[in-house]
């Protein structure tokens, strides 16, 4: 019934633009631990991304899909549980969300490149997550995380990258965005440097200088 709905096979939850809705599907919001004997508990920070796209609607064509991705994750970082949000201590908050979102015995936390992500577009978001092994598919989120956060908590000038994409009123208007990715190694190794220092390890691929190819859906 979720891919009837419009639903992505393989995907938790899905923002549906056209129609301006939320579908979620149940056994990713029920879901469990394998070996638990704890009552499934609601995943409620998938409901947070989720309606977050919802909220964001307006905003979608002139933001790039990782900053989309990005933000929804931002939020679903800071609840608290039960529609209670803080953003006092975010990089705390994004700490925990991304050890919650990964199974305790990862050394580190793995992540798609950078340049793999910052040409993509909603549909090419959503086909190039379809390519990834189902275990692989949290790490474009957390990437897109990352580099949300890198810009809303980076000073003036990156908060102002945000502005001007805010303020774009199509997505063939020219991206404030434009050296991201020969950027890349860069701001891979600042994340690496920052997050050590507060409790994660990340590992990005050892080049991703050339990222996967992704055909554009009809």
């Amino acid at each position: 019934s979720y891919v009837a709905e419009g639903g992505q096979l393989g995907s938790a939850g899905m923002y549906l633009g056209p129609k301006q809705c939320v579908i979620i599907h149940a056994q990713h919001l029920f879901g469990s631990r394998p070996g638990s004997r704890l009552q499934p508990m609601a995943d409620e920070n998938l409901v947070v991304h989720e309606v977050t796209h919802l909220c964001m609607h307006w905003a979608s064509p002139r933001l790039p899909q990782w900053l989309n991705e990005g933000i929804c994750e931002y939020f679903a970082s800071a609840h608290q549980g039960a529609g209670r949000f803080s953003f006092k201590d975010i990089h705390q908050s994004i700490r925990d969300h991304l050890q919650r979102r990964f199974p305790t015995d990862y050394p580190a936390i793995p992540l798609v490149g950078i340049d793999e992500v910052t040409d993509l577009n909603s549909r090419q978001w959503a086909r190039y997550l379809g390519d990834l092994l189902p275990e692989e598919r949290l790490q474009p989120y957390g990437t897109a995380l990352l580099l949300a956060h890198y810009h809303l908590h980076g000073g003036a000038q990156r908060r102002n990258q945000i502005a001007e994409a805010l303020e774009r009123t199509s997505p063939r208007e020219p991206s404030p965005f434009t050296t991201l990715k020969a950027d890349a190694p860069t701001i891979q190794r600042q994340l690496s440097t920052y997050w050590k220092t507060r409790g994660i390890s990340l590992v990005f691929p050892v080049s991703s200088s050339a990222p996967r190819e992704v055909k554009e859906t009809q």
